[in-house]
């Protein structure tokens, strides 16, 4: 069970709400990269609808 929650973590460790792809962080923590708008992904949209947009390729750059 841990190492499925520890895989399930990993995989989502480069997005959130607001970045479809984090690339780094600034020295202040704040993060910084790809954002949902600029893939053509509805930010509006459910973060696990998103994420499947994103790993499908199906959205417009």
């Amino acid at each position: 069970m841990q190492k499925a929650l520890e895989a399930e973590i990993e995989r989502y460790s480069d997005y959130d709400d607001t970045f479809c792809y984090i690339a780094g962080y600034t020295s202040g923590g704040a993060p910084y990269g790809l954002m949902w708008e600029q893939v053509g992904i509805d930010p509006e949209l459910p973060f696990e609808e998103k994420v499947r947009l994103y790993e499908s390729g199906e959205y417009d750059l």
